[in-house]
């Protein structure tokens, strides 16, 4: 078995290595769901430190370090970011056995070239040694894309986000990775969260109309569809609590739907199950 910090880090075979060195290694990366914000990638983002590019908005990272104990003022309240960094650092080693040990030794690894083990005792050397990287000029946002041959990444995108920055990454010829917007209707879904009548208003005031009905609803909801499949999405994520199952279309109601979104050229697929499910892919 290889060393835990090394090229051939969980690859435990042959057969793996062979798959990853000779085949996958080099290959483009199409990465269909990320956490990147297109204005960073439209502003070409130079990060001010390792917690801006680190722990910023990673709730993966918060959570572990919630589990651990760390206080919020160290995770999103108002330390320095080196005490932030610090902590996740303190972390770290008792992520064993989560991705988010793994994850973190390679990013370490490929990005900034640290290759030892991360805990509170390099923490202030590895501190050091990145943010002194991330002042090199290919450590941007698209730097760093194109730096790692990303192709294609998809951003998060809720219904009523206006995609005004989509619009204007797909006129900068200087940024190379393809950016493409995701459609994640969770707010229109979570009836139960105290913000939904607020999220409804505001579906409201994206479109300049008022949504008084379900009937309003749906019909605001696939001006969004359209709106976002004009702009090349080509993915929906969704996270779902519950499954339930109500029969709520009919075979009839689903036909006459294909043929006008076909005409309108939305979505590119429609498959209709046993059950009578919309599927749109």
């Amino acid at each position: 078995m290889s060393t835990f910090l090394s090229e051939d880090m969980m690859l435990n075979h042959e057969s793996s290595k062979v798959l990853y060195h000779d085949y996958a290694k080099n290959m483009p990366i199409y990465d269909f769901h990320t956490h990147l914000m297109a204005d960073d990638i439209a502003a070409n983002k130079k990060y001010e430190n390792m917690t801006d590019i680190w722990l910023n908005g990673d709730h993966y990272k918060w959570r572990a370090m919630r589990w651990f104990g760390v206080e919020e003022r160290l995770i999103t309240g108002n330390a320095s970011d080196k005490e932030k960094f610090l902590a996740w650092a303190q972390t770290v080693p008792y992520t064993i056995g989560n991705p988010l040990y793994h994850w973190s030794h390679l990013e370490l690894s490929r990005y900034f070239n640290v290759n030892e083990l991360f805990s509170e005792k390099n923490a202030h050397k590895v501190w050091d040694i990145c943010n002194e990287r991330l002042n090199e000029r290919n450590m941007s946002t698209n730097g760093i894309l194109e730096k790692f041959n990303v192709k294609v990444v998809c951003t998060t995108d809720d219904p009523i986000d206006t995609l005004e920055i989509h619009q204007i990454i797909r006129k900068d010829v200087g940024i190379t990775t393809r950016v493409l917007p995701t459609f994640r209707p969770d707010q229109a879904l979570n009836i139960e969260q105290s913000n939904f009548v607020n999220y409804i208003e505001k579906l409201g005031e994206s479109i300049n109309g008022v949504v008084l009905t379900y009937e309003n609803f749906i019909a605001h909801y696939i001006h969004e569809l359209i709106i976002f499949t004009r702009m090349d999405a080509e993915c929906l994520i969704m996270v779902l609590k519950y499954f339930h199952f109500h029969q709520l279309l009919n075979k009839k109601y689903l036909l006459s739907l294909y043929v006008r979104c076909k005409e309108k050229h939305y979505p590119k697929r429609i498959s209709i199950n046993l059950k009578q499910t919309l599927f749109f892919t």
